[in-house]
């Protein structure tokens, strides 16, 4: 079995990524860098081969909020035959997922040495030839400022996600899809929608299906409530301060915080406090709902969309899916809008 295809056999043990073939990474690496050989003969250009180098020695900074962006990095770096990996875990619990692939990786071979702490490199990051780093912007601009001038460095810091429901959709079962988003990984991280826009239709009905999908969730026993006294804060604030807005404010029959969804007064964007706290929005075209999302432009991640919605392109967003599979990106997602083998691989140009 060749690299492709050994990668390929690790990616497939990943939730959401079980259909991956050595076929589709082959094209990932063709599309990015021009050859499946790029390693070994190089791509011509003129008279001047170029040949690609992968970083020797990678640093890798997880998120807590899910693990797939840091699945997605070290299949790449896979591709890219790093030999030697740091996987600096989070204090969450996606780091014994994230932990157990870059185990698994390495004893299979794709890595020569696989390094796992929940603190940072005590050689500090001058000795990586690259940096892959996830968390909030804060986190990214600290790492930003420690690596230097001459190292590849991607950073990914808070981004923000929505949904968006077209009229002939409004149901419990879109509902349910929207609140799927939510509830995965308790609202953390870029891929969990913190508005659900209901394009010309019955916001009104989709606030009650979505509290019922959220009620419904509450009984399973599967959502991840208020964790501490300021996630609690945050959550009652919101609530009294759209009450006094004029939104419709619908919470579990207890009373409790454990989830709300806000009928909205308004249709302008607003970032959700977390806590499974879903803001359910009217607008009245996709043209309107473009105008909506230009002030935040740049830190659009992804864009749900229901069955019968096409995806609005203008709204700056790098990534559009079905309503339910926010928190499933594909392995080849261009995360940020990046490409991320390119960015990682140094050239070498050979002139004939």
């Amino acid at each position: 079995m060749d690299k492709f295809g050994l990668i390929a056999e690790m990616v497939r043990k990943f939730p959401g990524w079980e259909k991956v073939c050595d076929e589709d990474l082959r094209l990932l690496v063709v599309n990015e860098l021009g050859s499946e050989k790029v390693f070994q003969e190089g791509v011509w250009l003129g008279n001047c081969q170029r040949l690609a180098i992968g970083p020797e020695n990678a640093l890798l900074i997880c998120a807590g909020s899910m693990p797939h962006p840091s699945w997605q990095a070290l299949t790449k770096l896979a591709i890219l035959e790093t030999k030697r990996i740091f996987v600096k875990l989070p204090d969450a619990p996606c780091a014994d997922a994230v932990a157990e692939a870059a185990l698994m990786m390495g004893e299979s071979g794709l890595f020569k040495d696989v390094r796992i702490s929940r603190d940072l490199p005590s050689e500090g990051v001058d000795l990586f030839d690259a940096v892959i780093v996830f968390g909030t912007s804060q986190t990214v601009d600290f790492f930003r400022k420690m690596v230097p001038w001459n190292k590849k460095f991607l950073g990914f810091g808070n981004k923000f996600s929505l949904a968006v429901v077209d009229a002939r959709d409004v149901s419990l079962e879109t509902g349910r899809s929207v609140v799927r988003d939510v509830v995965v990984y308790a609202q953390q991280g870029c891929l969990s929608p913190h508005v659900c826009y209901v394009c010309n239709g019955d916001a009104d009905a989709m606030a009650q299906f979505c509290a019922q999908a959220l009620g419904e969730a509450q009984a399973a026993g599967v959502l991840l409530g208020t964790r501490d006294v300021l996630a609690a804060a945050r959550v009652y604030t919101t609530r009294r301060a759209e009450l006094a807005l004029g939104s419709k404010v619908l919470i579990p029959e207890d009373g409790s915080l454990d989830w709300t969804v806000i009928l909205s007064s308004r249709d302008d964007f607003e970032v959700s406090p977390g806590s499974n706290v879903l803001r359910v929005k009217r607008c009245s075209s996709a043209e309107r709902l473009v105008e909506l999302l230009e002030p935040w432009r740049g830190s659009i991640s992804t864009v749900a969309v229901s069955k019968n919605q096409t995806p609005i392109l203008g709204t700056g967003a790098t990534r559009f899916c079905a309503l339910g599979k926010m928190q499933q990106p594909s392995v080849f997602w261009t995360q940020d809008g990046f490409c991320s083998l390119a960015q990682l691989v140094s050239w070498v140009c050979v002139e004939d």
